[in-house]
């Protein structure tokens, strides 16, 4: 939420057990007005982010990967103007909807650019507005995909694109979107399906279960999962989705001992 509050949305900071969620839109009628803010990356969160990535790249030095994390233009855009008017917009004023795509996809580069430019190597996208849940594969096709592509080619940096969901419909179009990983969730079921759809395009991230094993665990059956994806060509081992906040530090832990295990 760190770009979208940035962009004038309301935010409720969550709890402890709960992440943080838009609760206001500054755009749910028109784009009247909509634009990016002159001052962006010194509104809301943006510079502690950013200085918090120089903090880290100082103490780590070069040989830990940074990454960060925002949401994608398709979010944002939605975040702009409500879940509500996006989907209605995307159907019946098509105008406004790529305005709002536009708007969104310019500001998420520029927040991109500045983490990269704070040190960070890396920059994973959670874009779960995109997802077949919401969007049909051919919206994607003919809205989505150019600006996916517009925002990692213009982003200096390995870019990772995660959507949620059952991503299947639109895994092929996802790998031609420039991102060097794609990050899914468990719900694309086989991961060695969805490396032959892939190919060589993309590295696949993921995917094992946030709420279903991580959570709850136990230690075994996170390592056993863990172990049957990269089994099944699964490139970069990591959560299918943001990880609960509850979750056991030692589960975590579990899933990257299995990894070491797995390459020992």
């Amino acid at each position: 939420t760190v770009l979208v509050e940035a962009m004038g949305c309301e935010i409720n900071m969550g709890t402890k057990n709960r992440q943080p969620s838009v609760i206001g839109h500054p755009y749910p009628k028109s784009l009247e007005g909509a634009a990016i803010p002159e001052d962006l990356l010194q509104r809301g969160r943006i510079p502690a982010v950013l200085e918090a990535i120089k903090i880290v790249r100082e103490k780590v030095g070069p040989d830990v990967p940074i990454i960060g994390g925002m949401e994608g233009p398709i979010t944002v855009a939605s975040d702009l103007v409500s879940v509500k008017s996006f989907m209605k917009w995307s159907i019946k004023k098509t105008d406004l909807f790529e305005q709002s795509l536009d708007i969104a996809t310019e500001a998420a580069i520029m927040y991109a650019k500045a983490m990269v430019e704070a040190g960070a190597d890396v920059i994973s996208v959670a874009d779960p507005v995109a997802s077949p849940d919401l969007m049909s594969p051919a919206s994607f096709k003919q809205f989505l995909q150019a600006r996916l592509q517009k925002f990692s080619s213009s982003v200096d940096s390995v870019t990772v694109l995660h959507i949620c969901g059952n991503v299947n419909p639109i895994l092929n179009d996802m790998a031609d979107c420039g991102f060097e990983g794609l990050s899914v969730e468990e719900k694309v079921g086989s991961p060695k399906k969805a490396k032959e759809v892939i190919g060589d395009r993309a590295r696949f991230v993921g995917n094992i279960s946030s709420p279903f094993t991580l959570l709850p665990g136990p230690v075994d059956k996170i390592k056993a999962e863990a172990k049957q994806a990269l089994e099944e060509g699964v490139d970069v081992l990591a959560p299918g989705c943001g990880i609960a906040p509850m979750t056991p530090l030692e589960n975590i832990k579990a899933m990257v001992a299995a990894r070491d295990e797995y390459y020992a």
